[in-house]
């Protein structure tokens, strides 16, 4: 049952030999996740040809078996595909490989792909055109990345049902706090469009649907990030962003967090948990109030990110034996 799969391929591995054969390239550089990439990965290996894997997604150490499952799977096509090098972009990835070790060398390049710094220039024009200059104390923001429900992972992400459950909740929840706008960051799915989102959501003044607009470009603007499990947490994390887990009846906390209840203090952290809908409007503005002060917070979020002493720069990879002359070649592997 399996052979038109094998056949496939082999077909594509002489295809992509071929290109590589071609080309000649000094270095590639992939991002992952099909098969391709794969292939990529190991004919490189085989030829000698310095290539690194550069992750599309964020990659967190399993707690239980459940999570060692599916994150074991999830890193299989990309941190722990078959790559001579590995692009290492957070402490939690580095958490991660204690787990589940590479098979090529690793490369603490810092954030490559997701992470990257907010234009906070860029962010202010959105602002300013999504909201009209309303006056908002707090701008949260929600983005997730749910799953359909034929994905082999059910555990670590959220359902189409529950990933809109959860913005459901929230919009409740900061309908009491008028001074306080949440902006759903949203991409269709099949089976979960536009349409069916302003429907099911109660959107309003305050609760505002973003689709066109770039996540890092509405991040730049957000006080605190909520989410069940995405790279849009180390994205905010890699931006001095607190974050809110929520979602899922609390089945799955995607990195460690303060939990937060009406009937407890609310100390000063980078990522905090809720798990019932009724706790969100206290804990919201606990979390915010929390944040408001005026210490500096820059430390909560040093666990998340490399130091600028601890990086490799790209650059650095590509050149060391010596600087590339125009006779070399690059190749970026893409989807």
């Amino acid at each position: 049952g399996i052979s038109p799969s094998l056949f496939f391929l082999h077909r594509r591995s002489a295809a992509l030999k071929y290109i590589l054969d071609v080309l000649r390239p000094t270095h590639v550089i992939a991002a992952g996740m099909r098969s391709d990439d794969m292939i990529t990965g190991e004919l490189c290996g085989l030829g000698g040809i310095p290539a690194l894997m550069v992750s599309h997604g964020s990659h967190i150490r399993p707690s239980n078996d459940l999570e060692h499952i599916e994150w074991g799977e999830h890193g299989r096509h990309l941190i722990r595909s078959p790559y001579p090098s590995v692009a290492l972009q957070s402490p939690l990835s580095e958490e991660f490989l204690k787990t589940f070790p590479p098979k090529g060398q690793i490369v603490r390049t810092g954030p490559l792909i997701w992470g990257t710094p907010v234009n906070h220039k860029r962010s202010s024009k959105l602002f300013q055109r999504m909201l009209n200059a309303r006056s908002f104390r707090n701008v949260i923001v929600h983005a997730g990345t749910p799953k359909m429900r034929h994905s082999i992972r059910f555990h670590v992400y959220e359902t189409p049902d529950e990933y809109v459950q959860s913005i459901y909740d929230l919009a409740l929840a900061v309908q009491s706090l008028r001074e306080i706008c949440l902006v759903v960051k949203f991409r269709p799915l099949p089976g979960l469009l536009v349409e069916d989102m302003e429907t099911l959501v109660p959107f309003s003044d305050n609760v505002i649907l973003s689709v066109d607009e770039k996540f890092l470009d509405v991040l730049g603007f957000a006080d605190l990030l909520v989410s069940f499990s995405s790279t849009t947490i180390e994205e905010a994390l890699q931006n001095n962003v607190p974050v809110m887990l929520y979602g899922g009846g609390g089945r799955y906390q995607h990195v460690s967090a303060v939990e937060v209840s009406p009937d407890g203090d609310c100390p000063t952290s980078a990522v905090y948990s809720v798990r019932r809908p009724e706790h969100l409007a206290t804990a919201i503005k606990n979390i915010l109030d929390a944040h408001s002060m005026g210490s500096d917070k820059d430390s909560l979020f040093t666990p998340y990110c490399f130091g600028a002493d601890d990086r490799v720069g790209l650059a650095d990879w590509l050149r060391p034996r010596g600087s590339l002359d125009s006779a070399d070649t690059v190749t970026v592997w893409q989807k």
